[in-house]
């Protein structure tokens, strides 16, 4: 008998010779013929499957995850509404703080998306809507809209709060959709909101608006070349309250018109006249 070499010892034993491209899976477990390697987790030498590709349930004969599942206390609808006002509220804290008006506006918009969730609930469960949120939501909507140059965007929210008459504060809204006018040159826009807003804001408590109003008036008049006009409403706000801004602007008027007495004494008129600096102004008042 010959007897064996080397090179016939290694072909008689290398299947005991791993594959390369299997050197790096783990040993496996049970009995598999198929030659196939499976991880030592593997069940399906003792014949447990996958069905659908999909892993078996648990097994719980006792039904113990599903007992523990319905003894998960869930929140009352209330607390969920009481969450969601929470949320606003964060939500709108944000956005009038953000120094970027892009992620301003995007905060505003979630605030009025959560706020309209929170408004559906409340209608479910029979209990009275608080506007005063709708609207806060709604009003920093449009200015933020305004703040992003999307003068259009802001022009939409502040009407639809206008003609909410739910909004009985919104009248003064016309304020600032009459600023928006202006900045586009639309100045008869402009002098119609301010009067609508004029006429809806109390005098007895709201003097220092109302004179403020009448002089953006008086600034629309005079981009139209209207400058009697702008004459009158500047000679009403002084009559009410000292304001350097429009005696300042009366005397521009009357030199526009080549009347320089007038010119002169409403000259003089501006200088004896007390200046504060801390003035108070209308809000989002148009620049002079």
């Amino acid at each position: 008998k010959r007897k064996p070499t080397m090179d016939s010892l290694y072909q008689e034993y290398d299947y005991d010779i791993p594959h390369p491209e299997n050197h790096h899976r783990g040993p496996g477990t049970a009995l598999n013929m198929s030659g196939e390697l499976r991880p030592m987790t593997s069940t399906a030498g003792a014949g447990f499957s996958l069905r659908n590709n999909q892993p078996q349930q648990r097994f719980d004969p006792l039904q113990q995850d599903e007992q523990l599942q319905k003894n998960v206390i869930e929140k009352t609808p209330e607390e969920k509404m009481k969450d969601l006002e929470a949320k606003v509220h964060t939500l709108l804290e944000k956005s009038a703080c953000e120094k970027d008006v892009d992620q301003a506006l995007k905060f505003a918009k979630e605030a009025v998306k959560f706020e309209k969730t929170l408004s559906k609930q409340k209608q479910m469960q029979n209990i009275d809507d608080a506007l005063d949120l709708t609207y806060a939501v709604l009003f920093n909507l449009a200015k933020r809209y305004d703040a992003a140059g999307m003068i259009e965007e802001a022009r939409q929210n502040y009407q639809i709060l206008i003609k909410n008459k739910n909004f009985q504060q919104a009248g003064r809204l016309n304020v600032n959709l009459a600023n928006l006018n202006f900045a586009q040159n639309k100045y008869l826009e402009a002098i119609r909101d301010y009067r609508k807003a004029y006429d809806q804001i109390d005098p007895s408590s709201n003097k220092r608006m109302r004179t403020a109003i009448l002089r953006n008036i008086g600034h629309a008049f005079v981009r139209l070349g209207q400058f009697k006009d702008a004459i009158q409403r500047y000679d009403t706000v002084l009559a009410t309250l000292p304001d350097v801004h429009a005696a300042f602007n009366l005397a521009l008027s009357y030199f526009a018109l080549g009347d320089s007495d007038n010119s002169l004494k409403a000259l003089q008129r501006l200088i004896a006249l007390p200046y504060h600096k801390n003035q108070e102004e209308t809000k989002d008042e148009t620049k002079d």
